[in-house]
């Protein structure tokens, strides 16, 4: 009987276990486990959700990079401040100081937005950290975000990897 009870013990709390991994909100363990690459502490899945759960974006370009924009996403965002500068294929290329609104439709935002005061902004320039602002240390996240099926997420990627670039081709 005790062999049945430690077994039926061990059970139950590696279940528990399981579950608290999966709970987490920070996603170290699980990126861990998964051998993500990690920037801040954080693994990519973190910065993932980060830059996918958004309903207004704030970025300035300053003059030596831009903002790709899918152009069949064109309907589900608005650009409020912000200045064309070409059209390559079916991606719209912005630059300047940028507003734009996501009107996603899953029930997640709908819910947000109906009773939160203010809408999930992401702030790419007053980011905690400097994910996408240059840091040569967030590449290896920032790669791997570029192969992500989202489109503003890779390009909020591609626009972080060509600031480090940027930042490279400076100096110190």
């Amino acid at each position: 009987m005790t062999k049945r009870r430690l077994l039926c013990w061990s059970l139950i709390l590696v279940i528990l276990a399981a579950f608290a991994v999966w709970l987490e909100p920070t996603r170290v363990v699980w990126g861990w486990l998964r051998g993500e690459a990690f920037y801040d502490g954080r693994p990519t899945s973190y910065w993932e959700r980060v830059l996918t759960n958004w309903d207004e974006l704030y970025l300035d370009t300053c003059d030596d990079n831009w903002f790709d924009l899918d152009e069949s996403k064109a309907d589900s965002l608005s650009i409020i401040s912000g200045s064309l500068v070409e059209r390559h294929r079916d991606v719209l290329r912005i630059r300047g100081i940028l507003t734009i609104r996501s009107h996603k439709n899953n029930w997640i935002a709908t819910v947000r937005r109906r009773f939160a005061e203010s809408a999930n902004r992401l702030e790419v320039n007053s980011l905690e950290t400097d994910l996408l602002i240059g840091d040569p240390q967030a590449a290896p996240v920032l790669r791997a975000l570029a192969e992500h099926a989202v489109s503003e997420v890779r390009s909020l990627a591609e626009y972080g990897l060509r600031n480090i670039d940027n930042q490279s081709k400076q100096g110190p």
